[in-house]
C-alpha cells in the first residue's frame, strides 16, 4: 500500500503526457493555433510536442518572461513580439522581485533596452486626431491615417469629445486603481 500514492502519481503523469501527445497529433495538421499566455503555460507539454516554428505574442509588453518561456519550444525559428513597451508593464506583486531583480520588465522591453532591432507603429488607425495628439510626447512620429480615422464620428449626446478635470480625491489601489470621485463624475 505504501507505493499506491507514488504509483497513482506516476500513472496520472503518464496520462497527462499521453493526452498532450494526442492533442498535439490532432493540432499538428493545423496552420494556426491560438491560446493565451496562461494557456501556453497550462499546455506547455503540448507546445513542446507541437514544436511550432513561429510564435506570435500579442501584448508582449505585459507578459512576464517566465510566462513567455512556456510558449517557446526547441523548434522555434521566429518569435514575434507585438505590443507597447511604453505602456503597461507585467504585473509583479512581490516588491523585491520588481525592484531588485527588475522582474516587471517584459522580454520585449529588455530586448529594446539592449538595442535589439525593432519596428514601431508609425500610423495609427483607431483614434480621432484630437485624441492621438495626446500621445505625441510619447510617440513623436505617430501619424494619423486620416482616411480611416475621419470615419470615427464624435458622439452627438455630449458637447465635447474630451474632458479634463482635477480633484483631490485619492485613488484606492489594490490589483488595479479605482477612484470613486471619478466614477461619480462620469456617471452623473
Amino acid at each position: 500500500f505504501r507505493r499506491v500514492p507514488s504509483d497513482l502519481e506516476e500513472l496520472s503523469s503518464k496520462e497527462k503526457e499521453l493526452q498532450s501527445q494526442q492533442e498535439a497529433t490532432i493540432l499538428s495538421s493545423k496552420k494556426l493555433i491560438g491560446m493565451t499566455i496562461i494557456g501556453a503555460s497550462i499546455n506547455h507539454m503540448m507546445i513542446q510536442n507541437l514544436r511550432p516554428a513561429i510564435v506570435i505574442v500579442e501584448e508582449a509588453g505585459e507578459v512576464l518572461e517566465p510566462d513567455l518561456i512556456a510558449a517557446l519550444s526547441p523548434g522555434l525559428q521566429h518569435l514575434i513580439l507585438i505590443g507597447d513597451h511604453k505602456q503597461l508593464r507585467p504585473q509583479v506583486d512581490t516588491y523585491k522581485l520588481r525592484t531588485k531583480y527588475k522582474f516587471d520588465l517584459s522580454l520585449m522591453e529588455r530586448l529594446i533596452n539592449n538595442k535589439f532591432p525593432y519596428k514601431t507603429l508609425q500610423t495609427q488607425n483607431r483614434m480621432r486626431p484630437e485624441f492621438a495628439k495626446l500621445l505625441l510626447d510619447i510617440y513623436p512620429s505617430l501619424q494619423d491615417n486620416i482616411s480611416r480615422v475621419s470615419k470615427n464620428q464624435a458622439l452627438t449626446c455630449i458637447n465635447k469629445s474630451m474632458f479634463f478635470w482635477s480633484h483631490t480625491s485619492p485613488e484606492n489601489s489594490g490589483r488595479s486603481h479605482t477612484n470613486i470621485e471619478e466614477v461619480l463624475r462620469v456617471t452623473q
